[in-house]
């Protein structure tokens, strides 16, 4: 009745409320929605599509109630969910969290962006003492046909070490105790060995390499500097990042 006993209110209202309506949907064009189901009395579901803003704001785009009437038709959110906001041009990706920090009359939250990512680290290498590794000995082979002064005086050529009888001989290292030839290898200290499930030294004693001093004292290196985890950047032009949402309230 009011309607139209007051045509020109009515007219100021509506003009006034469609310049609302329009500037709220400018911030709230980051929300494509595309489902709406309904969980129960006043209750329901909004699934749809995010874009991130083309300037992120330092400690995260507030969700005022306004935006949220406008873009997901509710009047209080009781969660607002996202999956990773990914850039499709390269596949970077930006995490998005909701954090519920309710402002009384003012926003019912804030929407940060956050980077994932971990911290720089080193690995420390632990070296077992008290590993033996095997002895072995080796075989020294004799060539025959050579001339030197006796048959079996040993000679070396340019390129052979042999004795004037033309028959070969082989001193097994088993034997070079007595018979001459390579001796049998010695039990080394300091010397790094791999077991069948060990890693170790002779010594008894164990060492631990700080991953901090490998560059000098070998062991596993330095893990590389990778990114670090935590907000993004103030002014970060997210706008070609797209995300799913799901916001539930009434």
């Amino acid at each position: 009745m009011e309607d139209h006993r007051h045509p020109q209110r009515w007219k100021q209202f509506w003009l006034g409320w469609r310049e609302w309506e329009h500037n709220v949907a400018l911030a709230a064009t980051q929300f494509t929605r595309q489902k709406v189901s309904w969980l129960g009395p006043g209750v329901k579901r909004v699934t749809g599509v995010f874009t991130g803003p083309a300037s992120y704001t330092s400690g995260g785009e507030a969700l005022t109630l306004a935006i949220a009437r406008a873009a997901l038709g509710l009047k209080e959110v009781r969660s607002l969910q996202f999956t990773a906001a990914v850039k499709a041009s390269d596949g970077t990706s930006v995490d998005l969290v909701f954090d519920h920090n309710v402002v009384a009359n003012t926003s019912h939250g804030k929407i940060r962006a956050r980077t994932s990512g971990s911290t720089a680290h080193t690995h420390d290498v632990l070296i077992i003492g008290g590993q033996t590794p095997a002895t072995h000995t080796h075989d020294v082979k004799v060539i025959g046909g050579t001339a030197a002064a006796g048959t079996d005086a040993l000679n070396v050529k340019t390129l052979i070490l042999g004795k004037e009888a033309a028959t070969d001989v082989t001193v097994v290292g088993a034997d070079s105790g007595t018979k001459g030839g390579v001796v049998a290898s010695s039990t080394p200290t300091g010397l790094l060995m791999v077991g069948t499930d060990t890693l170790g030294k002779a010594e008894a004693t164990n060492r631990t390499i700080a991953g901090a001093d490998s560059a000098t004292k070998g062991g596993v290196v330095a893990s590389a500097a990778s990114e670090t985890a935590g907000e993004v950047a103030a002014a970060t032009n997210l706008s070609t990042y797209i995300a799913r949402f799901t916001a539930e309230g009434n």
